[in-house]
């Protein structure tokens, strides 16, 4: 697919998921106070199926095996250990620049099962990323668990290999194949939530919640996870991703300002220099690709 110019309407629609998405953060943040982290996780998955499997066919190009694996990974791996992570101490900005990790592990997926290649822009990218990731740690001191880092990573490299399975399967059906896969996820976090946290979280599921908690799951459900998976992937095939990959940078700003504002943290300079330094390498391994090929065409044009 060629490079062309994204049409203003298609940019505002990707600003708005990556806002919907870096809000979405801060959404399970709050509702972690009143709703156990696994059955949080649960009942995200289930609105995402019901009632809109009963309205959607199965995605026929596509094998149950794909359909399974990548719901399991998803739900109970991606956003079952997020929910862990930030329960366990990583506040939702944070674990919004996190999850970002997942672009290194994709691309070492590719590296390793595909043959791609790795450029000196990307490797360099990676380096500083992982400096940026150790001074974000440092810099956080007994604010920052490393228990809730390491399930975020997690999270990360769960999100990778769902990027994996995406491309593997040559999706065409988007929608469909995420309420479809999302059914796979259920049974595995209602069964983790009684094996790991007994019948509490079902007690307390019966006797209700918060509002908040309410409308914080349906927006988890319906509007992070359905409308904005949806929509991103629809310009994925709508661009090159090279065009719209950059886009993601967005998701842990916003993340970030969200979540300094909804519960008024404290930083410092330091800080904010280390997650600077992590953007910067995250905005430098995604544009890599497109640097790469913009040096070539400069060096082709220069005279010797």
């Amino acid at each position: 697919m060629s490079s062309r110019k994204i049409a203003t309407r298609d940019v505002i629609v990707i600003l708005l998921v990556a806002l919907l998405w870096g809000a979405n953060f801060s959404f399970i943040g709050t509702s972690l106070g009143t709703v156990d982290p696994y059955m949080l996780t649960a009942l995200r998955f289930f609105f995402c199926v019901f009632p809109l499997i009963f309205f959607l066919r199965k995605p026929q190009a596509v094998g149950l095996k794909f359909i399974a694996l990548y719901g399991l990974l998803f739900g109970a791996g991606m956003a079952w250990l997020l929910n862990l992570g930030i329960a366990w101490g990583v506040n939702p900005g944070i674990a919004s620049l996190l999850l970002q990790f997942s672009a290194f592990f994709t691309v070492g997926w590719g590296v390793m099962f595909f043959g791609e290649k790795l450029n000196r822009i990307e490797l360099g990218a990676i380096a500083l990323a992982l400096v940026g990731l150790g001074l974000v740690i440092h810099t956080s001191g007994d604010n920052l668990s490393i228990t809730g880092v390491l399930f975020v990573l997690l999270a990360a490299l769960c999100w990778s290999l769902c990027n994996i399975i995406i491309k593997l399967c040559g999706l065409k059906d988007a929608f469909a194949f995420l309420v479809w896969s999302c059914l796979f996820a259920i049974p595995a976090l209602f069964l983790a939530t009684y094996l790991v946290q007994g019948p509490t979280p079902f007690v307390q599921l019966f006797k209700g919640y918060e509002a908040s908690a309410y409308f914080s799951i349906m927006y988890q459900a319906y509007i992070s996870t359905l409308l904005g998976y949806w929509v991103w992937n629809k310009q994925m095939h709508k661009y090159p991703v090279s065009q719209i990959a950059p886009y993601s940078i967005l998701v842990p700003i916003w993340g970030l300002v969200i979540s300094w504002w909804v519960f008024e943290e404290s930083t410092n300079a330091a800080r904010l220099a280390a997650i600077g330094l992590t953007l910067s390498a995250l905005a430098l391994f995604i544009s890599a690709r497109r640097l790469e090929l913009l040096m070539g065409k400069t060096t082709q044009l220069t005279p010797h």
